[in-house]
Protein backbone atom coordinates (compact mmCIF):
# COMPACT_ATOMS: atom_id res chain seq x y z
CA UNK A 1 0.00 0.00 0.00
CA UNK A 2 2.97 2.22 0.20
CA UNK A 3 6.03 1.91 -1.66
CA UNK A 4 9.59 3.10 -0.04
CA UNK A 5 10.65 6.60 -1.36
CA UNK A 6 13.75 7.43 -2.97
CA UNK A 7 16.41 8.91 -0.82
CA UNK A 8 19.18 11.49 -1.73
CA UNK A 9 22.24 11.43 1.57
CA UNK A 10 25.22 11.49 2.81
CA UNK A 11 27.67 9.19 3.12
CA UNK A 12 28.27 8.17 6.79
CA UNK A 13 24.65 9.15 7.75
CA UNK A 14 21.99 6.74 8.28
CA UNK A 15 19.16 6.31 6.16
CA UNK A 16 15.86 3.92 6.01
CA UNK A 17 13.22 2.41 3.31
CA UNK A 18 10.06 1.52 4.30
CA UNK A 19 6.71 -0.57 2.82
CA UNK A 20 3.66 -0.98 3.84
CA UNK A 21 1.95 -4.16 2.92
CA UNK A 22 -1.67 -5.81 4.19
CA UNK A 23 -1.83 -9.51 3.31
CA UNK A 24 -3.52 -12.43 5.28
CA UNK A 25 -1.64 -14.10 6.85
CA UNK A 26 0.63 -11.56 7.24
CA UNK A 27 3.47 -11.05 4.88
CA UNK A 28 7.08 -11.79 4.97
CA UNK A 29 9.65 -8.99 3.43
CA UNK A 30 12.52 -9.51 1.61
CA UNK A 31 14.86 -6.11 0.54
CA UNK A 32 17.37 -6.13 -2.77
CA UNK A 33 19.46 -3.56 -4.31
CA UNK A 34 19.45 -4.27 -7.64
CA UNK A 35 18.88 -7.90 -8.16
CA UNK A 36 20.79 -8.74 -5.10
CA UNK A 37 18.84 -10.24 -2.12
CA UNK A 38 20.50 -8.23 0.93
CA UNK A 39 20.99 -10.92 4.04
CA UNK A 40 18.82 -10.30 6.84
CA UNK A 41 16.62 -7.69 5.46
CA UNK A 42 13.67 -9.13 6.09
CA UNK A 43 11.49 -6.32 7.98
CA UNK A 44 9.24 -3.60 6.57
CA UNK A 45 11.98 -1.43 7.25
CA UNK A 46 15.45 -1.49 5.98
CA UNK A 47 18.17 1.06 7.38
CA UNK A 48 21.43 1.51 6.62
CA UNK A 49 23.39 2.74 9.89
CA UNK A 50 26.37 4.27 8.24
CA UNK A 51 25.78 5.01 4.31
CA UNK A 52 28.56 4.59 1.53
CA UNK A 53 28.79 5.41 -1.88
CA UNK A 54 28.99 1.61 -2.91
CA UNK A 55 25.20 1.43 -1.23
CA UNK A 56 23.68 3.63 -3.83
CA UNK A 57 21.74 1.81 -6.28
CA UNK A 58 17.54 0.79 -6.88
CA UNK A 59 16.16 -0.72 -3.17
CA UNK A 60 13.20 -3.20 -3.75
CA UNK A 61 11.20 -5.62 -1.01
CA UNK A 62 9.76 -8.56 -2.39
CA UNK A 63 6.15 -8.65 0.05
CA UNK A 64 5.28 -12.50 0.25
CA UNK A 65 2.32 -14.97 1.67
CA UNK A 66 1.45 -18.27 0.47
CA UNK A 67 -1.08 -17.11 -1.43
CA UNK A 68 1.33 -14.81 -3.39
CA UNK A 69 4.30 -12.28 -3.74
CA UNK A 70 4.39 -8.68 -4.85
CA UNK A 71 7.75 -6.25 -5.45
CA UNK A 72 7.31 -2.54 -4.78
CA UNK A 73 8.14 0.39 -6.90
CA UNK A 74 12.22 0.55 -6.57
CA UNK A 75 13.53 3.57 -4.23
CA UNK A 76 16.69 4.90 -5.55
CA UNK A 77 19.15 6.08 -3.28
CA UNK A 78 21.91 8.68 -3.96
CA UNK A 79 24.95 8.62 -2.06
CA UNK A 80 26.73 12.21 -1.90
CA UNK A 81 30.17 13.17 -0.25
CA UNK A 82 30.63 16.25 1.46
CA UNK A 83 33.20 18.66 0.10
CA UNK A 84 36.98 18.70 1.50
CA UNK A 85 40.00 20.63 0.15
CA UNK A 86 41.82 18.59 -2.47
CA UNK A 87 43.95 21.28 -3.08
CA UNK A 88 45.09 24.98 -1.33
CA UNK A 89 45.72 28.46 -2.76
CA UNK A 90 49.36 28.91 -2.65
CA UNK A 91 50.88 31.92 -1.93
CA UNK A 92 52.01 34.86 -4.03
CA UNK A 93 54.77 36.64 -2.77
CA UNK A 94 56.80 40.00 -3.64
CA UNK A 95 54.44 40.25 -6.49
CA UNK A 96 55.17 44.16 -7.97
CA UNK A 97 52.16 46.41 -8.25
CA UNK A 98 49.95 46.45 -11.37
CA UNK A 99 50.82 42.97 -12.08
CA UNK A 100 48.27 40.14 -11.50
CA UNK A 101 48.13 37.58 -8.93
CA UNK A 102 45.79 34.60 -8.99
CA UNK A 103 44.62 32.37 -6.40
CA UNK A 104 42.95 28.78 -7.14
CA UNK A 105 41.23 26.14 -4.77
CA UNK A 106 40.01 22.31 -5.92
CA UNK A 107 37.78 20.02 -3.85
CA UNK A 108 36.83 16.27 -3.51
CA UNK A 109 32.97 15.46 -3.36
CA UNK A 110 29.82 15.54 -4.90
CA UNK A 111 29.02 18.69 -6.97
CA UNK A 112 28.38 21.19 -7.66
CA UNK A 113 30.21 23.35 -5.36
CA UNK A 114 30.10 26.73 -4.22
CA UNK A 115 33.31 29.00 -3.32
CA UNK A 116 33.58 32.07 -1.09
CA UNK A 117 36.65 33.58 -1.42
CA UNK A 118 37.77 36.10 1.75
CA UNK A 119 40.59 38.21 2.36
CA UNK A 120 41.29 38.74 5.95
CA UNK A 121 38.28 36.50 7.07
CA UNK A 122 35.76 38.90 4.92
CA UNK A 123 33.92 37.58 2.13
CA UNK A 124 35.09 39.39 -1.07
CA UNK A 125 32.03 40.34 -3.28
CA UNK A 126 31.62 38.34 -6.76
CA UNK A 127 34.77 36.04 -5.41
CA UNK A 128 32.66 32.74 -6.08
CA UNK A 129 35.06 30.64 -8.81
CA UNK A 130 37.25 28.12 -7.63
CA UNK A 131 39.78 30.71 -8.73
CA UNK A 132 40.32 34.40 -7.99
CA UNK A 133 42.21 36.41 -10.15
CA UNK A 134 43.17 40.07 -9.08
CA UNK A 135 44.05 41.44 -12.32
CA UNK A 136 46.08 44.88 -11.32
CA UNK A 137 47.85 44.33 -7.42
CA UNK A 138 47.93 47.52 -5.29
CA UNK A 139 49.63 47.87 -1.91
CA UNK A 140 46.10 47.48 -0.60
CA UNK A 141 45.77 44.31 -2.03
CA UNK A 142 48.36 42.34 0.31
CA UNK A 143 46.62 40.13 3.11
CA UNK A 144 45.58 36.88 4.24
CA UNK A 145 43.63 34.91 1.21
CA UNK A 146 41.40 31.93 2.02
CA UNK A 147 38.16 30.17 0.21
CA UNK A 148 35.42 28.66 1.52
CA UNK A 149 33.93 25.36 -0.30
CA UNK A 150 30.25 24.15 -0.14
CA UNK A 151 28.46 21.11 -1.19
CA UNK A 152 25.46 19.55 -0.32
CA UNK A 153 26.94 17.95 2.14
CA UNK A 154 28.93 20.41 4.00
CA UNK A 155 27.74 22.37 6.80
CA UNK A 156 26.63 25.50 6.50
CA UNK A 157 30.14 27.44 7.79
CA UNK A 158 31.52 25.02 4.75
CA UNK A 159 34.81 23.82 4.51
CA UNK A 160 37.79 26.41 4.05
CA UNK A 161 41.12 26.15 2.43
CA UNK A 162 44.17 26.71 4.25
CA UNK A 163 45.30 30.63 3.90
CA UNK A 164 47.74 32.31 1.84
CA UNK A 165 49.43 35.30 1.82
CA UNK A 166 49.45 37.71 -0.84
CA UNK A 167 52.73 40.34 -0.27
CA UNK A 168 52.64 43.53 -3.04
CA UNK A 169 56.12 44.83 -3.92
CA UNK A 170 56.71 48.41 -5.46
CA UNK A 171 59.07 49.47 -7.92
CA UNK A 172 61.38 52.57 -7.05
CA UNK A 173 60.10 55.99 -7.38
CA UNK A 174 62.73 58.97 -6.98
CA UNK A 175 61.14 61.58 -4.82
CA UNK A 176 64.35 63.73 -4.82
CA UNK A 177 66.88 63.93 -7.44
CA UNK A 178 70.83 64.92 -6.94
CA UNK A 179 70.94 68.53 -7.35
CA UNK A 180 73.90 70.48 -9.80
CA UNK A 181 77.04 71.09 -8.17
CA UNK A 182 79.75 73.89 -8.99
CA UNK A 183 82.60 73.14 -6.69
CA UNK A 184 86.46 74.05 -6.44
CA UNK A 185 88.82 71.61 -7.63
CA UNK A 186 90.60 69.50 -4.34
CA UNK A 187 87.22 70.37 -2.36
CA UNK A 188 84.27 67.27 -1.76
CA UNK A 189 80.88 66.95 -2.93
CA UNK A 190 78.07 65.12 -2.42
CA UNK A 191 75.05 64.05 -4.32
CA UNK A 192 72.26 62.61 -2.78
CA UNK A 193 69.01 60.74 -4.26
CA UNK A 194 65.71 60.22 -2.37
CA UNK A 195 63.61 57.11 -3.35
CA UNK A 196 61.09 54.84 -2.22
CA UNK A 197 60.19 51.28 -2.99
CA UNK A 198 59.18 47.85 -1.35
CA UNK A 199 61.37 46.14 -0.73
CA UNK A 200 63.63 49.28 0.10
CA UNK A 201 65.86 49.95 -3.26
CA UNK A 202 69.48 49.46 -3.93
CA UNK A 203 71.81 52.08 -5.49
CA UNK A 204 74.50 52.42 -8.18
CA UNK A 205 76.02 55.53 -9.05
CA UNK A 206 76.97 56.46 -12.34
CA UNK A 207 79.35 59.22 -14.48
CA UNK A 208 78.00 59.55 -17.88
CA UNK A 209 77.52 55.89 -18.66
CA UNK A 210 80.30 54.37 -16.56
CA UNK A 211 79.27 52.77 -13.06
CA UNK A 212 81.17 53.43 -10.09
CA UNK A 213 83.11 50.95 -8.71
CA UNK A 214 81.54 50.69 -5.00
CA UNK A 215 79.39 53.52 -5.00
Amino acid sequence: TSSPADRTVCSTTSTTFTVVATGTPAPTYQWYRGTTSLTGATNASLTIASVATSDAGAYTCVVTNHCGSVTTAPALLEVRVAATIASHPASQLNICSGTSASFSVSANGTAPFTYQWRKNGSNISGATSSSYTIASVATGDAGSYDCVVNNYCTSASGVTSNAAQLTVDVAPVVTSSPADRTVCSTTSTTFTVVATGTPAPTYQWYRGTTSLTGA
